[in-house]
């Protein structure tokens, strides 16, 4: 992880986004937030977007979400699913840099 410890990156989607630069493309991180299912029952929901050209804002993808009903729930399993080809979180943080819109 460049421009932010890892730990701190990781403690920040309890309450806020993140936006990083991997590979050439844009990822929005979007952190713990609550709500209500179709069925009215409390949870919690992570989510990654691509946004594969910089000039293009509106050109997003979602193509990672997770719900649970704690947020510790959604950050386990954010940190151990597959979030982007295919790989962990853990696997790509290394190549990954904090970046501003």
């Amino acid at each position: 992880m460049q421009d932010m410890k890892l730990q701190d990156f990781i403690d920040s989607l309890y309450y806020e986004d993140q936006l990083v630069l991997l590979n050439g493309k844009r990822y929005y991180f979007i952190g713990c937030s609550f709500g209500k299912n179709e069925n009215g029952k409390n949870e919690f929901e992570m989510r990654v977007d691509s946004y594969p050209h910089f000039e293009n804002e509106d050109d997003s993808e979602t193509i990672y979400s997770v719900t649970g009903a704690t947020a510790q729930e959604c950050m386990d399993q954010f940190l151990s699913d597959k979030i982007i080809d295919e790989k962990t979180f853990f696997e790509l943080e290394k190549d990954m840099t904090v970046i501003e819109w």
